[in-house]
């Protein structure tokens, strides 16, 4: 009973976020009635549920859904590094190609899809942990700014996966 009402829930939510996201992602819909709608694309996607529900299959399935590049897949923990900034660093360049990309070819680029598995371990809520360095606020903040920050991408898609 338990493990059925579980099971239900993830799937209204995931097909609640997947109702979200394909009405209003540029690479489905033509981009002139996307602007005509005045529909913003979707810059994230949280996945959440119980171990072994399919939450790393669906996030694949999405990214081939949209026509994506082959997604990145990134445990959240091997984000964390013990040298001051490296932690940040890593995030940065997991938006590598895709500013390039967006650089030369503007919204005709391809879709990059980063999926984070545990983003629970590098993404807590900002100001929750006291004392320590505050590397994760710091990681927090580099992967906001670069999925909607002064420089915004719009050939990117985040999918985070969480189990909490």
């Amino acid at each position: 009973s338990l493990s059925l009402s579980l099971s239900l829930s993830l799937s209204l939510c995931v097909c609640v976020s997947l109702w979200k996201m394909l009405t209003s992602v540029y690479r489905i819909f033509p981009p002139d009635l996307i602007q005509k709608l005045g529909i913003k694309h979707v810059k994230g996607i949280l996945l959440y549920g119980p171990p072994g529900t399919g939450k790393t299959l669906m996030a694949r399935q999405i990214g081939k859904m949209l026509n994506g590049k082959e997604p990145k897949i990134v445990n959240g923990p091997e984000i964390l590094n013990k040298y001051v900034g490296q932690s940040e660093e890593n995030i940065r360049n997991l938006f590598t190609d895709a500013e390039k990309e967006y650089a030369d070819k503007g919204d005709d680029s391809d879709l990059h899809i980063l999926i984070f598995d545990e983003i629970d371990a590098i993404c807590p809520a900002r100001g929750t942990r006291t004392g320590g360095t505050g590397v994760a606020d710091t990681v927090v903040n580099q992967l906001l700014s670069k999925i909607d920050g002064v420089e915004a991408l719009n050939n990117i898609l985040v999918i985070g996966m969480t189990n909490r």
